[in-house]
């Protein structure tokens, strides 16, 4: 099937058939953090906002277990009063792998925190395993919804 835009402002010359999404250009889309991540953020900041109404302090802090193109969302959540934002190098197959990501996710908590709560998207990783934050919760052993 050919995809052939309705306007002239994009080429047909730039459209082309991918079978594998990771060997796609995504480099001049719009970037937006995802809807799952995005409601994780808000339900942080809104309990950061209730915490200050009641004088306690609440710090956010944002994990982001990817690479560089990630970076873009990390300087996002900053402008939204996340009051720090790290990435942890998570690349290649490790990064679809939930086990190795809520590790390399655990060992970064042990360093940056300690936390009271984590929150995850829903969905973790590209693949849609949705396990990432079940499997972290299990090897540090706390409770997990």
């Amino acid at each position: 099937m050919k995809i052939v835009p309705d306007n002239d402002m994009v080429l047909v010359s730039d459209w082309k058939q991918v079978h594998n999404f990771r060997n796609a250009n995504f480099k001049y889309v719009n970037k937006l953090i995802n809807i799952f991540d995005q409601n994780a953020l808000e339900l942080a900041l809104r309990i950061k906002d209730a915490m200050l109404l009641n004088g306690t302090t609440a710090e956010i802090c944002i994990l982001h277990a990817g690479d560089s193109t990630g970076d873009p969302f990390l300087k996002s959540t900053l402008s939204l009063h996340a009051d720090a934002a790290f990435r942890i190098d998570c690349k290649g197959s490790d990064r679809d792998d939930p086990e190795k990501t809520a590790w390399k996710i655990e060992q970064a908590v042990q360093e940056i925190g300690p936390f009271d709560l984590v929150f995850f998207g829903m969905q973790a990783s590209p693949l849609d395993h949705a396990q990432t934050g079940l499997a972290f919760a299990e090897r540090i052993g706390w409770p997990c919804i």
